[in-house]
C-alpha cells in the first residue's frame, strides 16, 4: 500500500512536470544553450530558460533565439533583469545552471559585467526565485574564480561543494575537425539554497521535500 505521509510524485517541487511559473533550469551565461535545447525538446512539459549577452543583436543571435523560443525556451540578455523579471512576475526555478568564463578579478566598464557583481546579484535573487533545496551549478576553468565565489555564497548561509575534473582541451582544425592537444582543470561548483537558511520556521523545514532532481 501506499505511504500516505510519502508526498506523491507529481506533487515534489523537482519532478514531472513544471507548473505554472516554474522552470525546470534557468541557464545564464547560456551562449548557443545547446544543452537546454536538447532537454526542452526531450521534455516537453517542462520549461527551461536561457539568457546571454549574446542574444541582444545580430541576425545569427536572432536565429538563436527563434529556435530557442520554438523550442519553448525562454531568452534573455542580461542577468540581472532577467531575475528581476523572475521576481516582479513571482516565477520561480528548480535549478540554475551558471558557465562562468571570466576571471574574478576582470575589470569592466559596467558593472553588471564584472564577476563579483553578477555573482552577488545572483545570490541577492536566489530566495525569491529558487525552490529551497534548489542548486545552482557553476562551472569555470580558474581556481581563483570558484574560491572566491565559494567564500561569498559560504559567508551569505549557502551550502557549497567544489569538484575539480579534468577534461580534454580540444582545437578545431581547417578541415573542421578537432584535434586533442592537451588537457585543462575545469571547477564545479554546487550551490545549495538549503532549507535551514529559506526557512526558519522548523516545521515547514520538515514538510519540504529533501531530494532535488
Amino acid at each position: 500500500m501506499p505511504n500516505p505521509s510519502k508526498p506523491k510524485k507529481s506533487t515534489r517541487p523537482f519532478r514531472g512536470p513544471t507548473p505554472h511559473k516554474v522552470f525546470q533550469t534557468v541557464d545564464l551565461g547560456a551562449g548557443w544553450a545547446g544543452n537546454i535545447l536538447n532537454y526542452a525538446k526531450r521534455f516537453r512539459r517542462r520549461r527551461y530558460a536561457a539568457v546571454d549577452i549574446g542574444y541582444k543583436k545580430g541576425r545569427v543571435a536572432h536565429e538563436r533565439v527563434a529556435k530557442l523560443n520554438a523550442a519553448n525556451v525562454v531568452t534573455g540578455y542580461m542577468i540581472h533583469h532577467f531575475l528581476n523579471r523572475m521576481k516582479r512576475e513571482g516565477v520561480r526555478t528548480r535549478h540554475f545552471n551558471f558557465q562562468f568564463m571570466n576571471r574574478w578579478d576582470l575589470k569592466e566598464r559596467s558593472p553588471h559585467i564584472r564577476t563579483p557583481a553578477i555573482f552577488k546579484s545572483i545570490l541577492d535573487a536566489i530566495p525569491h526565485v529558487l525552490y529551497p533545496n534548489g542548486k545552482m551549478y557553476i562551472t569555470t576553468p580558474f581556481k581563483r574564480t570558484v574560491e572566491a565565489m565559494q567564500r561569498t555564497a559560504t559567508r551569505r548561509g549557502f551550502k557549497c561543494r567544489v569538484k575539480e575534473v579534468i577534461e580534454p582541451t580540444d582545437i578545431r582544425t581547417r578541415r573542421g575537425t578537432y584535434i586533442t592537444i592537451g588537457n585543462r582543470s575545469v571547477y564545479l561548483l554546487d550551490i545549495t539554497y538549503g532549507l535551514k537558511k529559506a526557512f526558519s520556521d522548523k516545521s515547514k523545514r520538515m514538510k519540504w521535500p529533501r531530494i532535488a532532481n
